[in-house]
């Protein structure tokens, strides 16, 4: 089951760095699908707490991916304000003031 575990965040880890929300769901839907039937041999207890479990670890992984996600774009933010000199960017100008 540990290896289940560490595939099923990955997988959400990936889909919340790359994917939207949407395809995510269908993600999500598959992998609880997947851990009931697999577990159905051992009753339908162990098949809902396996297939909750895979729903749940889905989500933190999504919800480290979409952090992550996030750190990087304020991380590439940041750097690209300090490569311009500190928000110094273009300045808006309309086109009354271009013609002075």
């Amino acid at each position: 089951m540990g290896w289940f575990v560490a595939g099923f965040f990955v997988l959400g880890l990936l889909c919340g760095a790359a994917v939207r929300l949407p395809f995510f769901i269908v993600i999500l839907l598959g992998a609880a699908a997947i851990a009931g039937i697999g577990s159905g041999a051992h009753g339908a207890i162990a098949a809902l707490v396996n297939a909750v479990a895979a729903v749940v670890i889905l989500q933190v992984g999504y919800a480290a991916g979409v952090v992550g996600r996030a750190v990087v774009r304020a991380w590439r933010s940041r750097r690209g304000n300090a490569a311009r000199g500190r928000g110094k960017g273009a300045i808006a100008v309309t086109i009354e003031e271009r013609r002075r």
